[in-house]
């Protein structure tokens, strides 16, 4: 429809131009010098002509950069002029404003291909705009994104439409019936608020949708500070990386018979200005934003660095284990980027112990026996951490050879609370991982009744505050030094 008035307007012009030329050779040929009525009467004409298809022109160049060429709706000029005006009028807090994001398009573009993906769009861009008519106005903002306003009395019914938008797609000369998905940033408009303010509600808004799949969510105060301060964190990380802001803090691992230092867990802290920031205020931003697997081999070499420092000055290390996310398991040198770091700093593998999550584990079981085979071969052991959270944890027990389990410690504090089957499920656990010549290992033990209780269940290592806070290097070093715990009564 658009390149339709595009092409009209333009052909009118030219039309007008060859008239003046034609007259132009008129005035200047046989008739030149001559002067009638009708001459004056065709420059009246022709002046008039040319100057409505200057007008169309620039309509229609109007039109061109006000509508979206896919859908044939309001672009998002369009839609922020429109409601910038509409703000400006104290109109616009009759609306609700709503971002919009079809879920699946990549999706249909991959399966029944891009023109199809793009009908698709077109279509569902109609559709909202034949709906909405009266009751508010939408523009698309590019991709799969749209921006709505819809008056607040129509607010639930149009939400309702939206969930139930179907259409059918022919493919392979089948007709399949498809229901578009979507999330939505919403925030009712106030006329106290600036108009960009608005766009960044439910900018955020929808970011949240997108993050923790509630598909409809209306923007509240507290998102913006926690959005904020999520940007921040992001922000910081790679200068923090830069300026070694990140160190390995080591929580001692105790033999349970010997109450004697056997190993520790590197843990992440982020010593900022002084402060040291708890990781879980910035953890859980860094692997949903998939930066974590950058900070865990930063924290994994800095963790060589100190065993070879210590092997070097004749200090024999403990084995020390490392975290890794479940976000490497999509990366197939996974394994290659481990031993190429540990033999960068020549060490033995016996030193070292990389630790999944169990629930990482299950997501893709075949890519883990892989990794495990290849690090193995290396000497470096593997460990199961959160052990007992997953549905076929004792299923992997069976299939899966690692080095270490370590038990979920909710299932410790469970069985000393009086759940009978929590102490049974722990009991049976550690017997088993015994008779495949594995280790178990408890964290989170902080009393002397839960030491007791997995020392007469026979668990192998202690890992807890009962011992040990996480330590900073130097008073790790001296606890590698003097690796024997004073035995304390009572709790």
């Amino acid at each position: 429809m658009k390149n339709k008035h595009k092409t009209t307007s333009f052909i009118f012009l030219e039309f007008c131009i060859i008239l003046m030329y034609l007259f132009s050779f008129y005035e200047t040929g046989i008739f030149a010098g001559s002067v009638s009525p009708f001459v004056y009467f065709f420059e009246i004409v022709m002046t008039i002509l040319t100057i409505t298809g200057i007008s169309i022109c620039i309509n229609t160049s109007n039109r061109m950069s006000n509508i979206d060429s896919l859908t044939e709706i309001g672009n998002v000029n369009w839609i922020m002029a429109k409601g910038g005006k509409m703000h400006f009028l104290k109109k616009l807090s009759q609306y609700t404003a709503i971002f919009l994001n079809m879920k699946d398009s990549k999706y249909m573009n991959e399966k029944f291909g891009n023109a199809m993906g793009d009908q698709l769009i077109h279509d569902y861009a109609q559709n909202l705009q034949s709906y909405i008519k009266k009751k508010g106005f939408v523009g698309r903002m590019g991709g799969d994104n749209f921006y709505i306003f819809v008056k607040n009395e129509y607010l639930d019914e149009f939400i309702e439409h939206l969930k139930n938008i179907v259409f059918t797609v022919q493919y392979d000369n089948t007709p399949i019936s498809y229901q578009v998905k979507v999330r939505c940033g919403i925030f009712p408009v106030t006329d106290d608020i600036e108009y960009r303010e608005i766009i960044n509600h439910t900018s955020t808004a929808l970011a949240i949708a997108k993050e923790t799949g509630v598909d409809f969510v209306e923007y509240e105060e507290s998102m913006q500070k926690d959005f904020l301060a999520e940007r921040q964190i992001l922000d910081d990380f790679k200068n923090a990386l830069e300026h070694n802001e990140f160190v390995p803090y080591y929580q001692p691992k105790v033999d349970s018979k010997t109450e004697k230092l056997c190993g520790a867990e590197a843990l992440v802290r982020w010593i900022k200005n002084g402060e040291v920031i708890s990781p879980a205020a910035f953890i859980p931003i860094l692997e949903k934003n998939n930066r974590i697997t950058e900070l865990d081999f930063y924290i994994f070499e800095q963790m060589c660095k100190d065993l070879r420092n210590w092997i070097d000055s004749g200090l024999e290390p403990v084995c020390i284990s490392s975290n890794f996310s479940k976000k490497h398991l999509k990366d197939e040198n996974f394994a290659e980027e481990i031993i190429q770091i540990m033999n960068q700093y020549s060490l033995d593998g016996r030193y070292i112990e990389v630790e999944l999550t169990e629930s990482s584990c299950m997501e893709d079981f075949q890519f883990l026996k892989q990794f495990s085979t290849k690090i193995k071969r290396a000497g470096i052991k593997l460990a199961i951490d959160d052990f007992g959270t997953g549905y076929s944890s004792l299923s992997m027990l069976h299939e899966f050879d690692a080095d270490v389990i370590k038990l979920d410690k909710s299932f410790l504090y469970s069985a000393l609370a009086g759940n009978d089957r929590s102490k049974v499920f722990v009991q049976d656990v550690i017997r088993m991982v015994e008779n495949l010549n594995e280790i178990t290992l408890c964290e989170g033990v902080e009393t002397k009744a839960q030491l007791n209780f997995l020392k007469e269940a026979g668990c192998n290592i202690i890992q807890g505050y009962y011992f040990d806070k996480p330590l900073p290097r130097d008073a790790f070093e001296k606890r590698m030094k003097e690796p024997e715990y004073e035995k304390r009564k009572g709790e």
